[in-house]
């Protein structure tokens, strides 16, 4: 899966949708933990939450709004 990339420390700095994930996220230890045409994959360290970012800027990712536990559901959303 070309997607999977090392993990990369991530800083989420605005967000799409409104809500409890932005801040979450925002003021977080976040990971990127894979990369492709969609967006990137996050997850918060020591945390089973995972969320889809956008951006080709580490340091400046968008957060799509919505988080879970559900990894998947994540990435194809």
């Amino acid at each position: 899966m070309s997607e999977v990339i090392s993990p990369i420390r991530v800083k989420v700095t605005s967000t799409i949708i409104t809500g409890d994930a932005f801040a979450k996220y925002s003021g977080s230890d976040v990971w990127g933990i894979a990369k492709g045409k969609g967006g990137w994959l996050l997850t918060i360290e020591g945390e089973s939450e995972f969320a889809l970012g956008f951006g080709d800027n580490p340091n400046e990712i968008q957060l799509h709004g919505c988080s879970s536990s559900d990894v998947l559901a994540e990435w194809c959303a």
